[in-house]
């Protein structure tokens, strides 16, 4: 692009932006003269039509005086090739005052021809057409202006678009006022919101607790004080002072509540006449409903224990008892609930069953045989909505809390008297006597004993998997199980069982409570032991030859003749030391 253009392009360019910049100053100021007076109008004074007039002329002379300072007279300034040539030099520096020059020169280019010096001319024009080449001409004009210009328009558009959109009835009027219509603003003071306010339901709300009110007021007098007025049902009447929060809004709060009444809020204008207070609303009182809890108690078959009646909803219960939880109320109710507070099932809630000839009642049986205890609470609806407690951490009107403490149905004990040792060893031909005793909470049908043999074969490779034996050592039969059990006896004669030097013998005691549903004949299960089983701890007996046995009792002897010379040392140097002690 050639210097001329680009420079014509750099001017048009600066007195586009110039306009704009002064559009938007214009547009600026009327539209903050136009607010300023709205707010003025409608919040404080009521213009009169001479007064709005003044505000038009105001606005005018705003407008004429934002045109000269910021379009008329800025447009006005020439903008000529040496002074715009100047600007690009300036932001340049590179062309280093070739530009200035070359548009100069270039205005006499016959004069410097006939001279000679018509080629130094145009070495000046091509270098600096060559340098001015990659430059913006257009960045001489700047533009931080023109933004500071349009955001300050942006902030005042918004500003207008608030108001327009929170007070559009206003802004309306004010339009057709400053038209020099005679619309009139709405009523200085008016009641926007009241809580708790529906004048078609009245506010529900339980006996001694708190009700907090709360009104807002808008319009062009905000009222600095607002009260509520209380008419109870025998039409006596009370005010109370609200506090003001600013903004217009207003709450007090009634600590307590002993009876139905209305009332209604006023404050500014409204209170030039009764009908201008605003609309009474009504707040009834109700009793909450109260819920009795009691449990019913079905216990397992084997217990022989007959069903039994709790009442209060707590109680402490045997592991496998079915338990139903009843409820009678001292109000009709819509909806019951059990919700479990601990226990693995925290937090969920059951849907009790309202029985339809007695509204007052309802039940749940708690599903599954109670294996954990865990605490509940029970909330219930009337038919108005109103609960029986607020909330489960309420200070005030806490949830009621009841407990059930599930005990255990415990396995039988079983421990082995004789042998003492878990690990022994006998001659082929020896007796091994096995006395045990168990012990239930409630009973024993069975007790046996287990054993299985394992060959010196495959000793080293832990054994092969013979099957267990069942001696029986107790059968109830028909008869009462028993809840003791002394004298639970067995003999090894491990001759007798094909045992041989080298062979082991793995035996246990088991017994079985009447919870127990296995066959007793049942495979082992694996290590977890099915319920009402109990065990002894696994014993072995290990079968050696004769000479073996004789070597290890000779042993034994003499680390017993050891251990007992060592303590008739340790017995001398211990009487010696109390002689010594006694001649001090």
């Amino acid at each position: 692009m050639s210097l001329s253009r680009k420079l014509s392009s750099a001017r048009t360019f600066d007195t586009l932006i110039t306009a704009c910049r002064g559009g938007f100053a214009c547009l600026c100021g009327l539209a903050v003269v136009l607010m300023v007076v709205f707010w003025i109008d409608y919040r404080a004074m009521h213009l009169s039509a001479g007064l709005r007039g003044l505000a038009w002329i105001a606005a005018l002379g705003m407008l004429v005086w934002l045109a000269m300072r910021f379009l008329i007279k800025p447009l006005q300034v020439p903008r000529s090739d040496d002074g715009i040539a100047l600007r690009v030099e300036s932001i340049f520096p590179p062309l280093g005052g070739r530009l200035i020059a070359a548009v100069q020169l270039s205005r006499s280019m016959d004069q410097w021809a006939r001279k000679g010096a018509g080629r130094i001319v145009e070495s000046i024009q091509e270098q600096a057409e060559a340098l001015s080449q990659p430059m913006r001409f257009s960045n001489i004009t700047p533009l931080k202006p023109l933004r500071n210009t349009i955001a300050c328009f942006g902030v005042v558009s918004v500003v207008w678009a608030l108001t327009w959109s929170s007070q559009k009835e206003a802004c309306s009027t004010f339009l057709d006022r400053m038209l020099f219509g005679d619309a009139a603003y709405p009523s200085l003071t008016k009641i926007v919101r009241v809580e708790p306010g529906d004048s078609t339901n009245p506010f529900l709300v339980v006996r001694g607790a708190p009700v907090p009110f709360s009104t807002s007021f808008a319009g062009i007098w905000i009222p600095s004080e607002a009260k509520l007025e209380i008419i109870d049902d025998r039409n006596r009447t009370t005010t109370l002072d609200m506090e003001s929060e600013g903004g217009g809004r207003f709450s007090v709060s009634l600590p307590r509540v002993s009876e139905s009444f209305s009332y209604r809020a006023f404050g500014g204008d409204t209170f030039a006449e009764n009908d201008h207070r605003g609309r009474k609303y009504r707040v009834e009182m109700r009793l909450r409903p109260v819920a009795s809890v009691s449990l019913a108690l079905t216990y397992p078959p084997y217990t022989g224990y007959a069903p039994r009646q709790v009442e209060g909803g707590t109680a402490k219960v045997l592991e496998g008892t079915a338990v139903t939880v009843r409820i009678q109320s001292s109000k009709p109710i819509r909806m019951a609930r059990l919700r479990y507070l601990s226990g693995s099932d925290k937090g969920k809630e059951i849907p009790m069953a309202i029985d339809g000839n007695d509204p007052q009642s309802g039940t749940v049986v708690l599903p599954g045989e109670l294996a954990r205890g865990f605490r509940y609470t029970i909330q219930v609806r009337d038919t108005q909505g109103i609960s029986n407690y607020d909330d489960i951490l309420s200070k005030e009107n806490p949830a009621p809390v009841y407990s059930i403490r599930v005990v255990p149905d415990r396995r039988p004990h079983v421990a082995v008297i004789e042998p003492p040792s878990d690990t022994i060893e006998v001659k082929e031909d020896s007796r091994v006597d096995v006395k045990a005793k168990a012990a239930d909470d409630f009973g024993i049908i069975r007790a046996a004993l287990r054993w299985k043999p394992v060959r010196a074969e495959y000793a080293e490779e832990g054994g092969r998997d013979e099957k267990w034996r069942i001696e029986p050592l107790y059968d109830a039969g028909v008869r009462a199980a028993s809840q003791k059990l002394e004298d639970l006896n067995y003999t090894f004669v491990p001759k007798n069982l094909g045992a041989a030097a080298g062979d082991s013998i793995v035996f246990f005691v088991e017994a079985r409570d009447n919870t127990s549903t296995s066959d007793f004949n049942a495979k082992l299960e694996e290590r977890k032991l099915p319920r009402g089983i109990g065990r002894s701890k696994e014993y072995t007996i290990v079968i050696i030859d004769e000479k073996t046995f004789n070597k290890r009792m000779k042993k034994r002897m003499e680390s017993l003749s050891e251990k007992l010379l060592d303590l008739t040392k340790d017995w001398d140097e211990l009487h010696r030391e109390i002689g010594q002690e006694k001649e001090k």
